[in-house]
């Protein structure tokens, strides 16, 4: 489609890296936060957002997923053409108030394909009349019962089953005894077989061990077969493949071997897509929701190829009648001969294509093959039966590992501590006594002692911890020193500080500069589902100072829609921030596992949907308390020795609480583990463009870059020697002294790079909440012009924020500019180690033309920082008539000393006084002057500083 951009403003560069293979028609992610882009660039709905190739003129399909203008998050999708092996630039256009929404699920997202033509079988569901018709042509399929249609797709996207194609429908087996059977399908196996489909279960689910998927063969007398069922018996969804050859079933059930199911029951209304597969080298697996829910590990037979029979979904059917009817409605249902990969699941469950190449956070962590690193003591333990909610911290040579404990026979849960000698983490962690660290009478804590955040700061470690396990729960404080012995201090957040919580738990507290932060979890006010909120506070020791962001409930992280989500854990890298957290996939009580997302401010997020669960249940098949692990939770995210760890616990919640600690690694940083994805965005500009917020330009316009705009007064000649930086001359609506940009100098020295060079801006500096030359240039404010500064130094420091104007207070004994990033050494451009006191020049006085000498005497309140007029190689400035006077008396002394005597009140016309020395009095003037009779020309010793 053809992209016309008249009446758009202007665009931003989106590059998109691509380390695999190349694809077409792929569904790429864009997510942006006010670190990435200023909002008010685009309308506050976003309906004049266009997506095109690098021509500018070829339009891509987008679906806007969020888009939040007031709080600066957004979410866009593409369909888009990748290259292999390298980048690929898109154009992101905006400002166009009168264009309409393009935004379109339909015609950006995909339902699933034919696997090139390979696949068996592949129904959408999408006829609304009749008998639905397999796409690959392969098979051909019966309605038992009446057949009726839905009405409307509910294939859902991701974990939002409300996000659905406009067009398209669903099969409704939700009546009196209907499904759908299928022949020709499965009638032989080959080495692995993969099956997917999407139901929505009923409000009034059958009692008596309803079927979701089946397949019946006989050989001989003998049944060979695939079973999806729920076990009414045990409310567990349960894998069952048979295969006999006559004498005995031999029976693969997923869930009894390594993994049962971890919905004890299916929620009413809820849309799940599941896929189960089987391989004769890699065993079997059930996922529902791109969470692998169950698995057999080892090699598994498939079921014996013999008599045609039945593939059924929606009922029990053995050749004879159909029986044990689900009542469920079904969409997208394919069937493929091969094993499924992690990544490829988590595509089809958010609706896009999958290619060779494509990584995500789900597949990159590895589980520990030390797991559990801790459990429950046994015996008659404090901790006996639970170790769960690590608070890991390590100084490089020991780990501390602090956790709450539970002995099922006392509710209360106190908070113990174990440590290990080494620079790795995994192994067993050995408990630092035998009684709880804080609760049960321990450091000063009668009684409960749970869920604690550990923030550690000069010499001291302070414990967050609830003081109950209910909705009454306080969030106090108590500090140690020697991580023995315990003041408890106070209360930091009561319970009832804020309405929309019960109780706090479970804090996590990093700093930001002189900000601490804390991401606490309570109970919604209705007490349904966990919840998220950040507290700010300017002192660790501030209890009760503890202020709740006005973002509130931090409902920008719901993942699966009306579901709980709690524990985040966040990480800084490159000036966002990443929290791991954990999320129900049903309701408060049943399974969890662990997703990601990414902030600008640690109040609105944006979920990494695209990734799927960053861990999930029954990876490594872990038991718990004898019972099978269906729940992954409490995440904490650490980074050491140039490797990152994720610490979580895992409990079988279904069966009984009992929990166990692990934690999974990645052998890289934190910045390398959330930068792995492929492709993935890597950069959002103007092709290493640094842009400038309004007070210097309108929005749309880039301070270094190719799509400079003559008619604002930007030539293209911009970085030449001989051009003025801003043409024709200045006014004073740009706040700028026009007087500085002379048409005979150069506002930036010829070292003025595209990108990566010395002017290279900091993203911190053009954010949307800061302006570059702050707020406007007047008399008085300062603007450092990047000329002044080494090749090899960046601009600002990232520690500058908008507060520190420049102004002539800076350069007291006590303040610093620029640290550490200011170099030493000699040049025009180099500023000296004591350029801070009263008494130095700014910079050094040896100035070459075309570069800007900066002066103290230009540093006074009515004075603009840079002079009238900057000349090549001099500064005009003025002396005071107290200079005038040592200056004059320091050429008597010389006079009297080389050409005879003269006294103080003979005239002297001095007609230049050239300064050669620096303010502190070293060095020379060189004076030419008359007394009336003859010229002479001295240099003469500088008396003192010169003001």
């Amino acid at each position: 489609m053809a992209f016309n951009p008249t009446g758009w403003a202007d665009y931003k560069v989106v590059t998109v890296a691509n380390s695999g293979a190349a694809v077409t028609g792929y569904q790429q992610v864009l997510q942006l936060l006010s670190v990435d882009v200023a909002f008010a660039l685009w309308r506050s709905d976003g309906h004049d957002i266009r997506i095109t190739t690098a021509d500018g003129v070829t339009e891509l399909p987008y679906w806007r997923r969020t888009w939040d203008s007031t709080n600066s998050i957004g979410e866009l999708w593409f369909k888009c053409d990748l290259g292999a092996a390298g980048n690929t630039t898109f154009r992101l256009y905006y400002g166009n108030a009168g264009a309409s929404d393009a935004s379109s699920y339909d015609s950006t997202m995909q339902k699933l394909d034919t696997d090139g033509g390979t696949a068996l079988a592949l129904y959408h569901f999408d006829e609304g009349t009749g008998t639905p018709v397999d796409t690959t042509g392969n098979t051909t399929a019966t309605l038992i019962g009446a057949g009726a249609w839905v009405g409307s797709d509910i294939g859902g996207w991701g974990p939002k089953q409300s996000q659905n194609f406009a067009s398209g429908n669903a099969l409704d087996c939700s009546g009196t005894n209907k499904a759908i059977k299928f022949a020709n399908l499965l009638d032989t196996y080959g080495s692995a077989y993969s099956i997917e489909f999407v139901f929505k279960w009923p409000a009034s689910p059958p009692v008596s061990n309803p079927r979701i998927c089946m397949k019946y063969n006989t050989a001989g007398a003998a049944y060979n077969g695939i079973d999806l069922y729920l076990e009414s018996s045990s409310g567990k969804l349960t894998f069952r493949t048979v295969y006999n050859t006559g004498a005995s079933d031999v029976v693969h059930d997923a869930k009894s071997v390594t993994g049962e199911s971890g919905l004890s029951t299916f929620k009413s209304g809820q849309v799940y897509r599941v896929v189960i597969q089987q391989s004769s080298t890699l065993g079997k697996e059930l996922w529902i929701n791109a969470a692998l829910e169950a698995k057999y590990d080892a090699a598994t037979t498939l079921p014996q190829n013999g008599s045609v029979g039945p593939f059924v979904l929606g009922a029990y059917d053995e050749g004879t009648g159909t029986s044990n009817y689900s009542n469920i409605q079904l969409d997208e249902f394919r069937v493929l001969n091969r094993w499924q990969t992690r990544d490829e699941i988590v595509c089809n469950w958010t609706r896009r294509k999958y290619f060779s190449g494509i990584s995500t956070q789900q597949g990159r962590l590895t589980r520990s093959g030390s797991n559990p690193i801790l459990e429950g003591a046994g015996g008659s333990a404090w901790d006996k039966d639970m170790a769960q909610e690590p608070v890991p911290y390590t100084d490089g040579t020991t780990w501390d590992l602090w956790y709450s404990g539970i002995n099922n026979a006392d509710p209360r849960s106190p908070i113990g501590l174990a440590q290990r000698a080494n620079t790795s983490p995994e192994g067993s962690f050995t408990r630092n006594g035998s009684t709880p660290k804080l609760g049960l009478g321990n450091g000063g804590v009668t009684d409960s002692a749970c869920h604690a955040g550990v923030f550690f700061e000069a010499g001291t470690w302070h414990l967050f911890y609830s003081d109950d396990i209910t909705a009454t729960a306080n969030l106090r404080r108590a500090t140690t020193t020697d991580k023995t012995t315990f003041t408890a201090v106070g209360v930091a957040i009561a319970h009832n500080q804020e309405t929309t919580a019960l109780g706090y738990a479970n804090p996590q507290i990093v700093k930001a500069g002189s900000t601490y932060h804390m991401m606490c979890e309570g109970r919604s006010a209705d007490g349904t589902k966990w919840i998220l909120q950040h507290f700010t506070n300017t002192s660790i020791t501030n209890d009760g100072g503890w202020v709740r962001s006005a973002a509130g409930v931090l409902n920008s992280l719901e993942y699966f829609e009306g579901h709980s989500f709690s524990h985040l854990s966040p990480f800084p890298v490159n000036g966002k921030w990443h929290g791991w957290y954990h999320t129900n996939t049903t309701d408060l009580v049943t399974p969890s596992v662990i997703v990601h997302a990414v902030s600008a401010d640690l109040d609105y997020w944006l979920p990494d949907i695209g990734s799927g669960p960053v861990l999930d249940h029954c990876k490594d098949g872990l038991t718990v308390g004898g019972y099978q692990v269906d729940q992954i939770a409490d995440a904490k995210m650490i980074e050491s020795g140039g490797n990152t760890y994720l610490f979580y616990d895992v409990s079988a919640n279904s069966a009984g609480v009992y929990a166990k600690i692990c934690v999974s690694t990645y052998d890289g940083t934190v910045q390398q583990f959330v930068e792995g994805d492929n492709p993935r965005v890597s950069s959002v500009g103007n092709a290493g463009a640094q842009v400038i917020t309004p007070s210097l330009h309108t929005n749309g316009h880039a301070f270094y870059a190719p799509t400079i705009i003559a008619s604002n007064g930007i030539s293209a000649s911009l970085h030449t020697n001989v051009q003025s930086f801003f043409t024709p001359a200045l006014t004073a609506s740009t706040g700028l002294v026009a007087s500085l940009y002379t048409g005979a100098q150069s506002f930036f020295a010829p070292t003025v790079s595209i990108a990566g060079g010395p002017q290279q801006l900091t993203a911190n500096r053009i954010d949307n909440a800061s302006v570059f030359y702050s707020p406007l240039l007047a008399p008085g404010a300062v603007s450092l012009a990047p000329s002044a500064y080494s090749n090899t130094q960046t601009f600002y420091n990232l520690t500058l924020t908008t507060s520190k104007t420049l102004a002539n207070t800076l350069f007291a004994n006590s303040s610093a500019l620029y640290e550490p990033i200011v170099s030493l050494g000699s040049g025009p451009q180099v500023v000296s180690p004591s350029l801070f006191s009263n008494t130095q020049s700014f910079f050094t006085q040896v100035v070459t033309p075309g570069a800007v000498s900066l002066f103290p005497v230009l540093l006074t309140s009515s004075h603009a920082f840079y002079p009238a007029a900057v000349s090549s190689g001099s500064v005009s400035g003025s002396l005071s008539d107290a200079d005038v006077a040592r200056i004059a008396a320091a050429v008597l002394a010389a006079l009297n000393a080389t050409t005879g005597a003269r006294t103080v009140g003979q005239h002297l016309q001095i007609q230049t006084a050239v300064l050669a020395g620096n303010e502190t009095g070293a060095g020379t003037t060189h004076v030419t002057f008359t007394d009336g009779t003859a010229v002479v020309e001295a240099d003469v010793p500088l008396p003192g500083a010169i003001g």
